[in-house]
């Protein structure tokens, strides 16, 4: 009986490059899941204004989702360490969301402004673009028209140049 030859170099190699490219792809796959904001975008909330709030016809049972996004000051410095510094201060400041139900009755949830999430723009000399995924969602009841509010309470040292919240909204049903 002859033995049978071990696997060549190729067969290494083939298999070498298929492990990278599926963590490649679960790599990816993660990514994009964790920069994404669950709904449809609806529309945006000026939060430099402190004025804005937008209306929004809402079925029971759809779900509003949140984004941050903003521009925010920092310290001359290096990159990593201005990014680190920017986002333990985003996670030590709260957004606030308040719904008006066309019912009257009014919700509201708070939650970090930052859990980690998101996506990183520019960083420039003194000013890091930022957009965070949050944890806040509120869960209409009723229907009609509602209208949306939302307020940040920006930690200690956080400056922000422009802010705003993406709202977004899971139909009920997937309607």
């Amino acid at each position: 009986m002859s033995a049978r030859p071990l696997p060549g170099p190729t067969w290494a190699w083939a298999t070498g490059v298929g492990i990278v490219g599926a963590a490649l792809v679960a790599l990816m796959a993660w990514a994009i899941a964790n920069n994404q904001t669950d709904g449809e975008p609806v529309g945006r909330i000026d939060l430099v204004a402190r004025t804005g709030s937008m209306s929004l016809d809402l079925a029971p049972g759809d779900v509003l989702h949140f984004r941050l996004d903003g521009v925010f000051v920092t310290p001359p410095g290096g990159a990593k360490e201005r990014r680190s510094d920017l986002g333990m201060a985003l996670r030590a400041s709260t957004l606030k969301v308040h719904l008006a139900e066309a019912s009257g009755a009014i919700r509201e949830t708070t939650c970090a402004a930052y859990v980690g999430g998101g996506r990183l723009g520019p960083i420039r000399e003194t000013t890091i673009e930022q957009s965070m995924v949050t944890e806040c969602e509120l869960r209409v009841a009723t229907a009609g028209r509602h209208t949306v509010s939302a307020t940040v309470a920006w930690a200690n040292g956080v400056v922000t140049h422009a802010s705003s919240v993406q709202v977004n909204v899971a139909r009920a049903g997937g309607r």
